[in-house]
């Protein structure tokens, strides 16, 4: 479960991306060229806020399912947080 979570979380990553790039342009195109926002522009930024947030729910079931996410932290407790902060240099 956990690679099949870990390789949807990737390739959505690409869509979110895609998503906001079309909001992002298409509300700046709106705003500079003093067009009026229409019923497909919000349904075009809610949908892109709906991919994203997905995005965050897939993440949050990888961090769950990970060998290194809850299991780590509840075997270790907060204090194991300390070695990964060493090894990564913070």
């Amino acid at each position: 479960m956990y690679s099949t979570v870990k390789m949807l979380h990737s390739y959505w990553a690409y869509l979110v991306l895609f998503m906001i790039v079309v909001a992002t342009f298409n509300a700046l195109i709106k705003h500079f060229g003093k067009k009026e926002y229409e019923a497909r522009d919000f349904r075009v930024a809610l949908f892109t806020l709906i991919v994203t947030h997905i995005q965050l729910l897939i993440g949050l079931v990888l961090y769950f399912t990970s060998p290194n996410g809850l299991q780590n932290l509840t075997s270790n407790g907060m204090g194991g947080l300390d070695n990964v902060a060493e090894t990564i240099g913070c």
